[in-house]
C-alpha cells in the first residue's frame, strides 16, 4: 500500500497562523535540567526542583 505525501507549504509564522490556525509555542517553559519527554507532545521536560519549592513555600 503507498501513501502519498501531503503538500508542504513554507511561509512566515504571521503569514502561517491565516493558513494553519492551530500553531502554538511550548505549553512549558524549559527551566532547569531536562529530564525527559512528554508521553503526549514528545516535547521536553524539566525539572528545576529549587523552583518548585520556593513556590510551594
Amino acid at each position: 500500500m503507498h501513501v502519498a505525501s501531503g503538500v508542504e507549504y513554507q511561509a512566515t509564522t504571521t503569514q502561517v497562523c491565516g493558513l494553519y490556525p492551530f500553531v502554538v509555542g511550548a505549553g512549558a517553559p524549559s527551566i532547569g535540567a531536562p529530564i525527559g519527554r512528554h508521553q503526549l507532545s514528545g516535547e521536553v521536560v524539566c525539572l528545576d526542583l529549587l523552583t518548585w519549592l520556593r513556590a510551594a513555600w
